[in-house]
């Protein structure tokens, strides 16, 4: 058992918790039944969450398990998400070489550069930065805030610490796997975004996203035909915009639409099928209607995307979650 498990194990056991809900996204399922049973070695009852995970913002109350705290696998907690039961977020961090991973894009970097990354390698940014320091390069890490905990940090709904470093960097490094992080820092900032993966090496320079934006645009005309809107709440306690919701309701109402709030825990095409609306808008994570539209049989938008269909935004952006 690694140490940080072992720090999870002594907090549960140093405040009393005789019994431990553990959750954790599903590609880590198979890690989590030996987390389990090294809580039982110690005395500590554990069960297992079987209901998925999508981030810090997705936390379930451990009460329902009949348990006395959660352990939340994989995610750093939003500092300004306040919760009435104990959580213990395990972080998972990576320790893959990133100097070695950014040695060989040297050439790609434009000084000055900002710096970004999740959760898994956000605490190699600090060494980054010297190193680039010393090719000359340098690299400026946006500070943490609201449910940022870390410097140079990034969410799929939050990219704070990009914008803060916007006017005096040239374009972004983001360390990570995957593209939609780096697709949102260049979307948000209007900047250059070179994606680096620590893994493999594999990078890619990511500009505005114009082949996205056009889908995100034939969605919306797509949505202006339809007069019907299903508004789209998640009960999950970091995702829950139930006053927007009421608020976007209100104003497509004013303007001719019909509107219904309709709230759920977990937002999924199943759940919406033959529903009978023309369109939805997710008030939920933003990764809702950008990466999971094609599940849909509707067209699925952001906030910020119903806001021009109701005439009230003229161009497109994020909705980025504070």
């Amino acid at each position: 058992m690694d140490l940080a498990m072992l720090n999870a194990v002594k907090w549960a056991e140093d405040n009393g918790y005789g019994s431990v809900l553990i959750q954790a996204p599903d590609g880590l399922i198979p890690r989590v039944k030996e987390i389990g049973e090294q809580f039982e070695k110690e005395g500590v009852k554990a069960k297992i969450w079987m209901g998925g995970n999508f981030g810090a913002c997705d936390v379930v109350d451990p009460k329902i398990a009949g348990c006395d705290a959660l352990i939340h696998i994989g995610h750093a907690e939003m500092p300004n998400l306040k919760l009435d039961y104990p959580v213990y977020f395990h972080e998972l961090r990576d320790d893959s070489d990133v100097i070695r991973a950014v040695e060989s894009v040297l050439d790609e970097l434009e000084s000055p550069i900002g710096i970004l990354s999740t959760v898994q390698h956000v605490h190699k940014l600090p060494e980054l930065q010297e190193f680039l320091s010393s090719k000359g390069i340098e690299a400026l890490i946006g500070k943490a805030s609201g449910r940022i905990k870390y410097a140079g940090q990034v969410l799929g709904c939050n990219f704070s610490t990009a914008l803060m470093v916007k006017s005096r960097v040239s374009m972004y490094l983001y360390i990570g796997t995957g593209l939609f992080h780096p697709l949102g820092a260049a979307m948000v900032t209007g900047k250059r975004v070179l994606a680096l993966d620590p893994h493999t090496g594999r990078h890619e320079l990511i500009e505005r996203g114009e082949d996205f934006l056009r889908k995100r645009y034939g969605l919306i005309a797509k949505a202006m035909d339809g007069r019907n809107a299903g508004i789209l709440v998640s009960t999950k306690p970091g995702q829950n915009r139930m006053r927007m919701a009421a608020d976007l309701k209100k104003k497509a109402e004013d303007r001719g639409f019909r509107a219904d709030i309709l709230v759920m825990d977990r937002i999924s095409p199943e759940l919406l099928l033959g529903s009978g609306y023309d369109f939805y808008v997710s008030t939920a994570c933003p990764r809702i209607a950008l990466d999971d539209y094609m599940s849909y049989d509707r067209p699925i938008l952001t906030v910020r995307e119903f806001e021009i269909v109701l005439g009230i935004r003229d161009e497109w952006a994020m909705d980025c979650m504070i």
